[in-house]
């Protein structure tokens, strides 16, 4: 066993000793303050693990947290990107949406659809008497078609975007049906078809009448247009 110094007169004792055998002076137990130190080490030890412990168990609430809000910003993403896919769905960004008014629909067709022209062109030389007699009766001769699906004036038929106006023979009490083309075609022309009966019945559930004219009407409306 090693020995250790008396404090008061320098003499070496056990370390065992509590007294000095040369002084009589209390020595403390050396043997006791190793057993100290060694539960303070102890101590110690346990104390770094419980703050390693506290360390990891925040890294986890962190990283709890992070995956939280990677899912939060995941959804939305998720909700903008739907929403933007409805919108290109119903507004159809890259279709025209041509003239927002009746009139100017049936004043742009009615200058260049040959048909429509001619048609207006006989009825002029009718009796006025007799055309407002058919107006009272609510029986006018052009209509501007709205889609219903739009609720705008343009229809995507055969390829092409188009206005549709329907043309009414009061004497015979049948009607025909235009479309003109709202663009014109790569190569410079207005596309305009006259439609058959099969092909009005095949779009007469997706078209409602926006607005109508007699003749005497539209002639109006094209002198004040031109002013």
């Amino acid at each position: 066993m090693g020995k250790k110094s008396c404090p008061k007169c320098g003499t070496l004792v056990m370390l065992n000793e509590n007294f000095c055998p040369h002084c009589g002076y209390a020595l403390p137990n050396m043997a006791d303050k190793n057993n100290s130190l060694s539960f303070v080490t102890h101590d110690t030890i346990d104390n770094s693990d419980y703050e390693n412990n506290g360390r990891s168990s925040k890294n986890k609430e962190l990283s709890s947290k992070s995956a939280g809000c990677s899912h939060n910003h995941l959804g939305v993403f998720i909700t903008v990107l739907l929403i933007f896919l409805v919108y290109l769905i119903v507004q159809k960004p890259w279709a025209p949406k041509g003239f927002n008014n009746a009139e100017q629909v049936m004043l742009y067709s009615e200058r260049l659809d040959d048909n429509i022209i001619s048609i207006a062109n006989e009825n002029y030389m009718r009796n006025e008497e007799e055309e407002e007699a058919a107006a009272e009766q609510g029986k006018p001769t052009f209509a501007v078609m709205k889609n219903k699906s739009t609720g705008n004036f343009v229809f995507h038929l055969y390829g092409h975007y188009v206005y549709l106006i329907s043309i009414f023979d009061n004497s015979i009490d049948a009607t025909s049906q235009e479309i003109i083309a709202v663009k014109k075609d790569s190569n410079g022309e207005v596309y305009q078809k006259s439609l058959s009966t099969a092909e009005m019945r095949e779009i007469e559930d997706d078209s409602s009448i926006a607005e109508s004219w007699t003749p005497s009407q539209l002639l109006k409306a094209q002198i004040k247009a031109e002013k």
